[in-house]
Formats: C-alpha cells, structure tokens, sequence
C-alpha cells in the first residue's frame, strides 16, 4: 500500500476532525450495489479542493469459498464481508476514482459519522445539564 494514500486519509480524518470538511449523510443509492443482496451503510458525501468525496460501507456474501476453508469452519453459507470505500465521483455521481482498500477507511467513517450524528455537541450539551 502506498504511504501516501495512507496519508492522504489521515489528512481527511484529520480535517474532519477540525470541521474543514463537512460530510452530509444521504440515502443509499441502489446502483452502488454490485449484487442485489448487498447491504450498504449511510453514504456521507463532501466536497473538497474542488473533488466530490463519496464514502460508505458496503456488505456482501462471500461467495466462491472452497469446500475445504467452509469445512474449516472459518466460512459459512451466511458469511459477509464489509469493506469501506471512498470514492472521488463526478457531479452526476458517477465513480471516477476509489482509493485503495485499508485499514484507515474505517477510522476515516468512523471519524465521518461522529460529525454527522453530532456527538461533540450533543455531549456538551448533555453535562452542561
């Protein structure tokens, strides 16, 4: 993994910790699914430095496992994977570039949804009580 996709999602979370980028919440499109039965999280959008961010989390069936890993007990029928993308898209929504998958994207949307359900605030307010 290049370190500086690693440090280019430290910098998001990091402006989004001081409030530099402002995520918005929005409705899962269905065409982000690749199968039917994927599940997808809340997606938060956010524009900066002139690029449209699209980050969300998307659940789908492992599929293809091998009969000898699903005998080991490590995978079973009902198996899923979750992965976090982000994802630069165009002003109509369409996918022009997804950044690598790491560990990072998961504190990035756990960063994201920390300013969107207002947390600081709310915590504030409730032992200003």
């Amino acid at each position: 993994m290049s370190e500086r996709f690693v440090d280019a999602i430290a910098k998001l979370i990091e402006l989004t910790r001081e409030g530099s980028i402002r995520w918005t919440p929005k409705a899962a499109d269905e065409s982000l699914k690749k199968d039917p039965q994927d599940r997808l999280g809340t997606v938060f959008e956010a524009r900066h430095k002139g690029r449209n961010l699209r980050l969300y989390e998307r659940a789908y069936r492992i599929a293809g496992v091998s009969p000898i890993l699903r005998a080991s007990g490590l995978f079973g029928e009902g198996d899923w994977h979750t992965v976090v993308l982000l994802e630069i898209v165009n002003d109509e929504g369409q996918v022009l570039w997804t950044f690598p998958q790491m560990n990072a994207l998961r504190d990035l949307l756990a960063s994201v949804r920390y300013q969107s359900a207002g947390v600081a605030d709310f915590i504030d307010e409730l032992l200003e009580d």
